[in-house]
């Protein structure tokens, strides 16, 4: 999905050290996604004394990078060639990858954020060779 997306923060928290990620606020700024995925809110603000690491080639040997396969309706576009699928690469807590598996698929990704009428369909390893 080539387009202009807006950007949030969310932190990890596993094995006392908390990771924080920027990614597409169509997908981290759900509740429901960010428990699936074991992610949290980022309170840019409180610290609590923990250690925060920002730098990707630190969390992406911790976090598991997962992608979504979602299907949607192109705005404006007719009907027989309106149908979509984008993939949506994501990280997520290694103990939440079975939750992932299981709560993400059927899940819809809020029209407000992201127009189209997304639904996640199946979420799988990346790399996996699938997509």
């Amino acid at each position: 999905m080539a387009r202009d997306v807006d950007l949030i923060s969310v932190d990890f928290d596993f094995n006392g050290v908390t990771f924080r990620i920027n990614g597409a606020k169509y997908f981290y700024d759900d509740a429901d996604i960010r428990a699936n995925i074991g992610a949290d809110e980022t309170d840019e603000n409180d610290f609590g004394g923990k250690e925060i690491i920002t730098k990707k080639v630190q969390w992406k040997r911790r976090l598991i990078p997962l992608t979504a396969i979602m299907k949607g309706d192109i705005p404006g576009g007719d009907a027989a060639q309106s149908k979509t699928t984008s993939y949506f690469n994501f990280y997520c807590r290694p103990d939440k990858v079975g939750e992932a598996f299981d709560d993400l698929p059927g899940k819809a990704i809020d029209a407000s954020l992201l127009p189209g009428d997304f639904e996640i369909k199946e979420v799988i390893v990346r790399g996996s060779g699938k997509c």
